[in-house]
């Protein structure tokens, strides 16, 4: 079943839907004003930026989308994806240039490269006619969108329409062959001037251009609910009401191989589709309308990061449905049908006339959108970097005139510039004869906006890109991409430009340098930004910037350390004060005005005839007004006003560069005390982790002293001992007195290693130093440290019994360090030994591969204290110690991998265990 719908129906829906916008750009404008809280909420909101961010989605994408589906598979994807790559990838350059375009008043994307470079008239309507060239086409666009859409719902054989060049045309391809009038109508042309009266009674209302559009930003995010509704419904309808649901939709997709080019990407794409991301990337900045509502529209740095993720999840949505809607089309619609017209004429073949007036109105929804704001930002452009330093030049703006006068003159020019936008787009429109001029325009359109990315890029990030090098970069840039991808389209429309067909060798349009087997999208995006960013590039190294150049330059690149900056140092401007006044009454109006001089005169009453301030008073005041103008009129053309009114006095070369390089200084300090904040923060948390760490060799050095008088103190009490039962015995028999000089001889010795492994410790460190290792008999050690502590044995009056097993083994390390760890368990034993015949018992055997080393004194036992960090006294209430000894004793049988135990049974029991070999 097939339907239609009355054109009258058609119309009036079109029409009441933009009685809607006018109700809510109304309300929003009203409510902005008068009420605190609801307009707060207006200006504020972070779901209606984001959607406002959706104007990229017009009746190209709405419409588009399902056609490039039909005829070239996933390419459209990329179209998607690029914006999303920029506001998830891109997010800190997107949120730079906003704080520039606040910090600086900046109006649109020539007023941004206009101020970067020296506030540059020549920059700026450069930008403004390169704009425009690119962007009146893409208006033709919507303007034969919604013209086809009307025909399409209206003719009683929509579903039938064919597409006389369906298989040349791309994804924002309407079909030229149709009729753009109903009846006596020019639909076109109506649309034209409906949409030109909304956007002119709610796009100039104020003169200040810095001021935010809230009833129309407003409005468009109205439309991009709109839009993402209709074209979601219709995504519903086809997936469960055409084919039951998704499974059986994929069962029948799998049936038809003939169709599975929809859901595919041929290898052969695979350049195109990069270059579709990356032109669409580009394109979600660069785009005139996209700079607006992204960076000029932005009024909080928290908007972007709430639409790095709703703006991607919004495109997301749109694709989910594309694939079904595309195949459905193909698989169920007459072959030949438009599939650049699937959204509207699925719901008409099945009799669903309501779901395509849904679907029409998103597609016009889509159109009326990018039509609004392209025409609001380029008319703004056309007045403030064209037509007003026309009028200026001529002096018509000089005097006369009351302030609402001059008002409603500027204004009027904006208004004449959004017909004249709106004019040219409706002239393209019907001058194009065929599809081919129109074929890829979307597409065309966003390569030439791209024309502008490497001067933003350097101007914000490399502060020596110059004026000259940025206007030659564009202009360049820009003839390439006219040369190699619009003059083709145009000449394709029937226009005879001898470009196409012509065999001009390495010059051919579509074939530079030899390169005619690239696609052309990827040929004209390669060569024209190559040179223009290769342009850039070599005259910025080549011409030094101007002294105004070198500050915007600070202002731009240190944005988020230096904020705005002062005026311009490189002259000593001054004007008279009653003319300044006068000026800016004029332009800014009384209360403005007022603050101004207010604030800067501290009170003084700024009316006064006889008024006079200091140069320097002067030269501030003059900085704040250009300021100010540059909200209304754009950076350049508020300069060149002031220029004209002060007798501009130039300085010397070399104060100029003096005062130059002392307000870079200034910048430079400003940036430099920022780092050394950061860095100052970064050394106060080094210093506090140095002295913690510091703290804990502190400690470290006091245990590791407490260890080493530990470890001294054994072999010197043995060398004591001896020496002293040698002294109080002279009748000593002599085999004995040779057996302890023979002990002290090896204590000292023993003495000497230790104190040597001391001194060879690295500076800070507390651990023992490397100590050799090798094979040794246990028992041996067991014998000599029997020997060494036969002296303190005398002097205790201690039973010592020493006993073997009678088994040999080696055991693998330092024989010092061992014979330290049994001194240390065997003279403890001997101090605690306690009662009427203290007694120490010490055995040592070879048990399950272990050499085991037994020690039992008579003593008082452990009890409840830690033996290894405490103070223990005996039964005679002597201090013997802070276990300094056990826990060195602890970490000596850790170094042969054994193990220490202790407890308590009739006295004290000390286990040593360590791996043996047999």
């Amino acid at each position: 079943m097939t339907g239609s719908i009355s054109p009258w129906i058609t119309g009036g829906s079109a029409l009441g839907y933009l009685a809607v916008l006018f109700f809510i750009a109304y309300w929003a404008e009203d409510q902005a004003r008068h009420s605190k809280w609801l307009g707060r909420q207006l200006k504020t909101s972070p779901l209606i930026y984001t959607l406002s961010i959706a104007v990229y989605c017009t009746s190209w994408t709405f419409f588009g989308a399902v056609g490039t589906a039909a005829k070239n598979g996933l390419e459209f994807v990329a179209i998607y994806l690029g914006p999303s790559v920029v506001f998830f990838g891109w997010l800190f350059f997107v949120r730079k240039l906003a704080r520039i375009s606040r910090a600086e008043r900046i109006t649109s994307i020539a007023d941004f490269l206009s101020s970067r470079f020296g506030k540059s008239q020549s920059i700026g309507a450069l930008v403004t006619i390169v704009a425009l060239i690119a962007t009146t086409p893409y208006i033709a666009l919507q303007l034969k969108a919604v013209s086809q859409s009307i025909e399409v719902i209206s003719s009683a054989s929509a579903p039938q329409l064919q597409s006389q060049q369906a298989d040349q045309a791309t994804s924002d391809t309407i079909d030229a062959s149709s009729v753009f009038a109903l009846g006596s109508v020019d639909v076109a042309l109506l649309v034209a001037i409906v949409i030109g009266l909304f956007t002119l009674l709610f796009g100039t209302r104020h003169l200040n251009a810095n001021e935010r559009h809230t009833g129309i930003v407003a409005a468009i995010a109205f439309e991009s609910v709109v839009k993402l509704i209709a074209f979601v419904a219709v995504g519903v309808f086809v997936v469960w009401g055409l084919n039951g649901s998704p499974g059986s939709l994929l069962d029948a997709m799998a049936t038809r191989p003939d169709l599975e080019r929809v859901f595919t990407l041929e290898e052969a794409q695979y350049s195109r589709w990069m270059t579709l991301l990356i032109v669409s990337a580009i394109a979600a900045i660069c785009l005139p309308r996209q700079f607006q509502v992204t960076v000029v529209e932005n009024e909080h740095g928290d908007h972007l990061r709430a639409a790095s993720w709703m703006f991607p999840l919004y495109l997301f949505v749109l694709c989910l449905f594309v694939v079904p809607i595309a195949w459905t089309g193909l698989a169920t619609l007459p072959a030949g049908s438009d599939p650049d017209m699937f959204v509207l004429t699925l719901p008409l073949a099945n009799g669903n006339n309501g779901l395509a007036l849904l679907a029409f109105i998103g597609g016009f929804s889509s159109a009326t959108s990018m039509m609004i704001i392209a025409s609001i930002v380029l008319a703004l452009m056309l007045c403030n970097h064209i037509i007003i330093p026309v009028l200026i030049g001529f002096g018509f703006l000089d005097s006369g005139g009351s302030e609402a006068q001059l008002a409603r003159s500027v204004l009027n020019v904006r208004r004449l510039g959004i017909l004249v936008v709106l004019g040219l787009g409706y002239a393209y429109l019907r001058l194009t004869d065929e599809t081919a001029a129109l074929a890829s325009i979307g597409l065309i359109s966003f390569v030439g906006a791209a024309q502008f990315l490497p001067a933003i890029v350097m101007g914000v990030f490399w502060r020596n890109a110059s004026g000259p090098a940025a206007f030659w970069a564009i202009l360049l840039g820009t003839v390439i991409w006219a040369y190699t991808l619009l003059l083709p389209a145009i000449e394709r429309s029937g226009v005879p430009l001898g470009l196409v067909g012509t065999d001009l060798g390495l010059l051919a349009p579509q074939g530079l340098l030899g390169q005619s087997h690239w696609d052309p999208l990827a040929h004209a995006l390669f060569f024209s930004l190559s040179v223009n960013s290769i342009v850039l590039v070599l005259i910025s190294l080549l011409v030094r910037p101007k002294a105004i150049e070198s500050e915007q330059a600070s202002r731009f690149v240190d944005v988020f350390s230096t904020g705005a900056g002062a005026p311009n140092p490189s002259t000593a401007r001054t004007a008279p004060i009653t003319a300044l006044r006068d000026l800016s009454m004029r332009f800014l109006g009384k209360r403005k005005t007022r603050q101004l001089f207010e604030r800067q005169l501290g009170g003084v009453d700024y009316q006064q005839d006889n008024l006079t301030l200091s140069a320097s008073q002067t030269n501030s005041l003059l900085g704040q007004v250009e300021a100010s103008l540059s909200a209304n009129l754009g950076a350049a053309s508020a300069r060149v006003i002031i220029n004209r009114l002060a007798q501009a006095q130039p300085i010397s070369a070399d104060e100029a560069i003096q005062i130059l390089d002392e307000a870079q200084q200034l910048a430079a300090y400003s940036a430099r005390l920022e780092l050394q904040r950061k860095e100052l923060a970064k050394t106060a948390d080094d210093l506090a982790a140095a002295n913690q760490q510091l703290t804990l060799i502190d400690q470290s050095k006091d245990e590791f002293l407490r260890q080493v008088s530990h470890e001294l103190r054994t072999p010197l009490t043995s060398v004591r001992s001896f020496a002293e039962i040698m002294e109080s015995d002279p009748d000593l028999p002599p085999e004995r007195r040779a057996r302890f000089l023979s002990i002290i001889r090896i204590e000292t010795q023993r003495l000497t290693r230790m104190l040597e492994g001391i001194l060879i410790q690295r500076r800070g460190e507390i651990t023992h130093a490397p100590a050799s290792r090798k094979l040794f008999d246990p028992a041996q050690v067991l014998d000599q440290c029997h020997s060494l502590v036969e002296a303190a044995i005398i002097e205790h009056g201690i039973d010592l019994d020493l006993s073997h097993s009678g088994e040999t083994a080696q055991v693998f390390g330092n024989a010092d360090r061992l014979q330290q760890a049994i001194l240390n368990l065997v003279t403890n034993a001997i101090k605690f030994a306690d009662g009427q015949a203290p007694r120490v018992q010490v055995h040592s055997s070879l048990s399950d591969g272990n050499w085991v080393l037994t020690i039992h004194d008579n003593g008082p036992g452990f009890g409840d204290q830690d033996p290894f960090d405490t103070n223990v006294p005996n039964s005679a209430g002597r201090w013997l110690g802070a276990g300094v000894g056990l826990r060195v004793t602890r970490d000596i049988v850790a170094e042969f991998s054994g193990q220490l135990k202790l407890w308590d049974d009739k006295g004290a029991w000390v286990q040593l265990s360590i791996p043996a070999r047999g």
